[in-house]
């Protein structure tokens, strides 16, 4: 007769935890506009959760996929950007230096470029929690 009674009690807790984490859950709208050489690559607006990772495809001849990370930090929200190219098994991956923003909606900037020969990149990001 415990063993029931153990049983449901311990689903109704796993319940219970599963709905305390899924309302803690915080998500962000991310507005960020990435142009390499001039050409803008990637969406405008995405939506992440924290600790989500989004990737895009792209067409430009230095880059096929452009990947989107974000994180909570305390008060803030870290968000980085690679520029990633596959073709076959060959991969190439390039991480942009990342922002640490306060989720407020403030615009930040870079401009950037890893490699003499490499692609001038210009990078605008703001970060606003979604409800």
């Amino acid at each position: 007769m415990l063993k029931p009674a153990i049983i449901i009690l311990s689903l109704l807790s796993l319940l219970f935890i599963f709905m305390l984490s899924g309302f803690t859950s915080k998500g962000y709208m991310l507005k960020t506009q990435l142009t390499l050489n001039g050409v803008q690559a990637g969406p405008t607006e995405i939506h992440l959760d924290n600790g989500e990772t989004s990737e895009f495809s792209v067409t430009l001849k230095e880059f096929n996929y452009i990947r989107y990370t974000l994180s909570e930090n305390q008060q803030q929200v870290d968000v980085t950007a690679q520029l990633i190219f596959r073709q076959g098994d060959f991969r190439n991956t390039s991480t942009l230096p990342s922002f640490s923003l306060i989720p407020d909606g403030q615009q930040a900037s870079m401009e950037y470029k890893a490699e003499e020969n490499g692609p001038n990149i210009y990078w605008t990001v703001s970060v606003a929690p979604t409800e």
